[in-house]
């Protein structure tokens, strides 16, 4: 993924990755906020399965760039709708599409283009997945 702010686009690199390539800083994230004890994400299948069934809802290309800025505003990302002022649905189904097919790559291009904390870029992917049940 690439940000221009001159051009006001977004390009997709589509390179693909396992699961096990997800930068180990926000699986360890993740696992940080478990307390329990239980064993989370123990197997690199157990990882490709959860992030196999975190497609996003096919309703969210058919949101506007008002509705796109609304929900960065509830994801607690409302720092960042100036940057994206020019994002809609299709192309945010594409970015949740892409943290899916480009791991590794989705978390380096946020803190490349975007200058996202490690803690901003936990948020975009948690309210990515979320996408999943949108209606």
């Amino acid at each position: 993924m690439q940000f221009s702010p001159l051009s006001n686009t977004l390009r997709l690199r589509s390179w693909s990755c396992s699961a096990s390539q997800v930068s180990s800083s926000v699986w360890s994230a993740f696992a940080g906020n478990f307390d329990d004890g239980s064993s989370h994400l123990t197997s690199t299948d157990d990882q490709e399965l959860l992030l196999a069934y975190q497609t996003p809802s096919p309703s969210i290309r058919e949101w506007d760039c008002k509705r796109v800025q609304k929900w960065l505003e509830e994801s607690g990302l409302s720092h960042y709708i100036s940057l994206l002022d020019w994002l809609d649905g299709p192309l945010l189904w594409e970015l949740a599409w892409h943290r899916i097919r480009a791991c590794d790559v989705f978390f380096l291009n946020l803190e490349y283009s975007l200058n996202m904390s490690q803690q901003d870029q936990v948020l975009l992917f948690n309210a990515l997945s979320r996408l999943t049940s949108v209606e």
